[in-house]
């Protein structure tokens, strides 16, 4: 029995969507500048106090927060596309794939979560009512959460980009030395206690390259590294 196409066939589609990983990088980006201004976990009470008594900064918070929250859906639609395109590349049971796709689906979980407790807060403060007093310790306890959901995504992104490069060194999927470009940023994001403040960015650049592999895939033949002399 033959099967009807719809129009979310079209190899057109499915070439946009694999621009959701463009998409994810950017407004995580936005998001980190956004969130550059909240205080540290060592700031004094005063400061912590007087931050999220401005309702300009708790908007800002909101705006970073959704965001976030869009950036994490965007992944999980790319990584849709990317699976399609490394599966037909591995061939067989795809296992790599899998344990790609496993680690990408949990690295939005995260970040979703991260989104969640970032706004708390924010969110807290502006719906406490009159009476509500922030404490300053909570403030600083979801301050050490957040770092550590960071680092757990710098982690998930490492096995991310490691499982990614496996499969471009094993197929040629992509450019070879993009693979191995992968294996480094992979390495660093795994280190993500010491390097989440550089492991992260890394990440994302390459995950920007990667996404235009996947939407347009002829451009990994214009995008050549020179051999050495």
């Amino acid at each position: 029995m033959a099967t009807r196409k719809t129009w979310i066939d079209d190899p057109r589609w499915e070439r946009a969507a694999a621009l959701g990983g463009f998409v994810f990088a950017v407004l995580a980006t936005i998001w980190a500048l956004l969130a550059a201004g909240a205080p540290k976990m060592d700031a004094s009470t005063n400061d912590i106090t007087s931050y999220y008594d401005d309702h300009g900064h708790r908007v800002k918070i909101g705006i970073a927060t959704l965001l976030l929250t869009l950036a994490a859906l965007f992944l999980i639609w790319f990584l849709g596309s990317l699976r399609t395109a490394l599966r037909r590349a591995e061939g067989g049971d795809a296992r790599v794939t899998g344990v790609m796709f496993g680690a990408g689906v949990a690295l939005a979980a995260v970040v979703l979560v991260q989104a969640s407790i970032y706004a708390a807060p924010a969110e807290a403060r502006q719906h406490g009512g009159t009476g509500f007093q922030l404490d300053p310790d909570t403030v600083r306890v979801i301050g050490g959460a957040t770092w550590w959901l960071i680092a757990q995504e710098a982690a998930l992104a490492g096995l991310l980009t490691a499982a990614i490069s496996m499969v471009i060194l094993r197929t040629a999927v992509f450019p070879i030395w993009f693979g191995w470009v992968g294996l480094v940023v992979a390495l660093f994001n795994l280190l993500s206690i010491f390097l989440a403040g550089v492991a992260l960015p890394l990440f994302l650049a390459w995950l920007l390259v990667l996404s235009l592999f996947v939407w347009r895939p002829g451009a990994a033949a214009e995008i050549q590294i020179p051999p050495a002399a």
